[in-house]
């Protein structure tokens, strides 16, 4: 342990030994909470090193007790199982805990997240779209972040391009029936690690999917200098400026999507203007920094002296 324990003031849950996006986010934002703040994670699974764990039993030891100035530490869930792992702590166990959700499911909640949400003390949502399904609101919406040092722009973009087209084309049948084999390039599932050069390699990047939780694609693509064409799915449309940083299409609207990537193509000065207002957005708005500064700030204001 890098220190004691009974510092500790926040705790993370960790419940799922599968790696998930939600996972993922939890360690990206870690790595900038552990300088703001002293805390712990309930599970090992996924943690690099130097960050402090325990077990269920150790919590139930470690908050007996509230900090030694009396506050109370908050134990953060972004799952079901982990506000119910808390809620045991804190009514069968006594523990001096608050509780917060994060909640950022796009869909109507079950009868137990419903109920999992009223016990407890604050609901966290990352977006207007799933903010809209928690009935009363959340306490607060603080948006996911990225890394803007990984997803940067292209020095030379032509060459990142290039490097691409190395790889053999998979054109589909009917692309090669339309005439239409020599603009497209179909790479084919790519390593995680890849990513950030493939964006960076990019001028246009589309994500259309029908539903998302949050969808990091558009903040990757803009960090790296790319306009984005998105569809009305998870955060997007609080992110992307219609006409500035790219456009939005309707779910499920091949018309509309058609339109504004034409619209789009035919302009490619336009297109750099708008990676550029692209990136300027996401460094004001959803870096990996600022979104554990606003989340450790708010757990923080909830642990209260009763």
């Amino acid at each position: 342990m890098s220190f004691d324990l009974q510092q500790a003031e926040l705790i993370l849950g960790n419940s799922n030994q599968r790696f998930s996006g939600v996972t993922s986010t939890m360690l990206q934002v870690i790595r900038y909470q552990k300088d703001i703040t002293k805390l712990v994670v309930l599970g090992s699974h996924h943690l690099p090193d130097g960050i402090s764990h325990v077990t269920f039993r150790q919590l139930i030891k470690l908050c007996r007790k509230p900090l030694s100035n009396g506050r109370y530490r908050v134990f953060h869930a972004r799952r079901n199982n982990e506000v119910i792992q808390a809620l045991i702590l804190k009514k069968c166990f006594g523990a001096k805990i608050r509780v917060a959700f994060t909640s950022t499911a796009q869909r109507e909640h079950s009868w137990i997240t419903r109920y999992l949400i009223r016990q407890s003390d604050a609901v966290i949502s990352t977006c207007s779209a799933a903010a809209s399904y928690i009935k009363d609101g959340p306490d607060i919406i603080i948006p996911h972040g990225i890394d803007l040092d990984t997803y940067s722009p292209a020095e030379d973009r032509p060459a990142l391009w290039r490097e691409k087209q190395s790889f053999q084309d998979k054109l589909e049948a009917e692309v090669d029936a339309a005439g239409l084999t020599d603009r497209f390039l179909f790479l084919g599932k790519q390593p995680f690690s890849e990513l950030p050069k493939l964006f960076k390699a990019m001028t246009i990047v589309t994500a259309l999917s029908r539903n998302e939780g949050f969808g990091l694609t558009i903040l990757e693509a803009m960090a790296s200098g790319s306009a984005v064409l998105a569809s009305e799915a998870g955060a997007w449309q609080d992110i992307v400026r219609e006409g500035i940083d790219g456009h939005i299409a309707a779910c499920d609207d091949l018309t509309s999507t058609q339109e504004k990537l034409d619209l789009m193509m035919s302009d490619p000065t336009q297109l750099v203007e708008m990676g550029t207002h692209g990136r300027e957005r996401v460094q004001q708005h959803y870096s990996l920094e600022r979104e554990a500064r606003d989340l450790t700030d708010f757990l923080r204001s909830l642990a209260v002296v009763e």
